[in-house]
């Protein structure tokens, strides 16, 4: 058992290795792999991009019109310094903007903190900072629903006292503040709080939203992964409603609804919506049946199972080598396979006896792991079904551990894919060998 642990310290260590690697080249990509470890452990710093330094030399205005200082959509500029002036943006500025409005038209991008005593417009640009002003806006795709990609995209989140984040633009950061009127039908990645806050039905906020009124406008439809918090001790109205367009405001909103219907009590957080899409409440069933199956398994292939957990104890190299060659060499064969129709079925009897090795060679190891617990607790006699299931609680529960249990899980399956495989060789060669025979006469009697 010594070596068996061993050999697996020695492939984590390697899994961690390649996972830094990986980990680091999305981190300064700014990928999708760094994205989901920053929210997790809740490294805001990595999920926004840092201004760049500011271009020195040249002036950030290029002429005026009609009382805007526009900016021309040449290379890049300078920061943006006119507080008393209202600033137009077509081209690029590499550095903060402060201004008493502000428009960046499209494909505009600033590299920097946006100041506005009045108000902020965004139409299909980028901002790589913090948005500060009294009014936001950033303006709805119409082609939104047609490309699927968001026009408008703000790194840093948004502080002003009123909100609106029109569908096809996403925030990553926190949105509003405790007095602000936030109206969401956009991607918020990061809070949201304010006095009124009306959630669309295009909205998706992966986050919490911070409730300091009375109620919350959510319609139907509206992705909310996270908490509705209110104010302590006081009961939060949630109000659904049907979809209406985004130029139906916030007070439109209420005035068609008329009363609105109270939820009663006095808990802060009146509802919740689970991070990760629902995956906490549906762990439990799916837990159970993990159980399940792993009692069919042991019942119905009990001798498969013995000599799985046999090869897992006695020879671990030479399986977690075997399962890793497995998976590798299934993945291309079950590709291939399935390219034609008469293929399909020989990939789907692949997949079929990957999921049947992995799965007995996981139960095989949850019951040597449930004994050896049991054993270094000095409970020994205990029924295997109960080393079953608490093998089984054990090995489950170590996707929840960040990074070292995915490693660990990974590694754990491929030690039981191989170590399953190897029981099954002998019979495999068996088959084909005896198969090579039966067809060896008919090919004699043709010649």
């Amino acid at each position: 058992m010594k070596r068996a642990i061993l050999v697996l310290l020695k492939v984590m260590l390697v899994f961690v290795l390649i996972t830094g690697v990986l980990l680091g080249f999305s981190m300064l990509e700014r990928g999708a792999l760094a994205e989901h470890v920053a929210r997790y452990f809740g490294w805001n710093w990595l999920l926004y991009d840092r201004p760049a330094e500011p271009v020195p030399g040249r002036p950030a205005m290029s002429s005026e019109r009609d009382g805007w200082l526009q900016i021309d959509p040449n290379s890049g500029r300078a920061g943006v310094n006119q507080p008393g002036k209202n600033v137009e943006i077509y081209g690029e500025v590499i550095g903060d903007v402060q201004a008493r409005n502000v428009r960046l038209i499209t494909d505009a991008s600033v590299s920097g903190m946006v100041t506005a005593s009045e108000t902020v417009e965004i139409m299909e640009s980028r901002v790589q900072g913090k948005i500060k002003a009294k009014r936001v806006k950033l303006q709805e795709n119409e082609m939104f629903s047609h490309t699927g990609q968001p026009s408008v995209r703000v790194d840093g989140g948004i502080e002003a006292e009123q909100v609106s984040i029109g569908r096809g633009s996403v925030v990553y950061g926190p949105v509003g503040g405790e007095q602000s009127q936030v109206d969401v039908a956009g991607h918020v990645r990061g809070e949201v709080k304010g006095s009124q806050i009306l959630i669309r039905q295009s909205a998706v906020i992966e986050g919490d939203v911070y409730v300091n009124g009375s109620s919350v406008i959510l319609e139907a439809g509206a992705d909310v992964k996270g908490r509705l918090i209110g104010k302590p001790g006081v009961p939060l109205q949630i109000i659904n409603t049907k979809a209406t367009t985004s130029d139906e405001g916030m007070m439109n909103h209420e005035a068609m609804m008329g009363p609105h219907p109270v939820h009663h009590g006095e808990p802060h957080v009146v509802r919740e919506f689970d991070l990760n899409g629902g995956w906490g409440w549906a762990w439990i069933p799916l837990l159970l049946g993990v159980i399940a199956l792993s009692f069919l398994v042991y019942t119905f292939l009990r001798k498969a199972m013995d000599e799985s957990r046999r090869n897992m104890t006695e020879i671990p190299w030479r399986a977690l080598w075997t399962g890793f060659l497995t998976v590798i060499l299934s993945i291309p064969v079950m590709f291939l396979l399935s390219v034609s129709i008469i293929g399909i079925p020989f990939a789907l009897a692949v997949l079929i006896a990957l999921v049947m090795a992995g799965w007995t060679g996981l139960s095989a190891l949850a019951l040597e792991i449930g004994q050896r617990i049991f054993k270094q607790l000095k409970l020994d006699g205990q029924a295997e079904w109960k080393s079953l299931v608490l093998g089984v609680l054990v090995v489950a529960h170590l996707v929840w551990v960040p990074v070292v249990g995915w490693v660990l899980s990974a590694g754990l399956l491929l030690l039981a894919i191989g170590s399953t495989v190897i029981d099954w060789m002998p019979r495999i060669k068996g088959y084909w060998s005896k198969w090579r025979k039966k067809g060896k006469p008919e090919e004699e009697e043709g010649k």
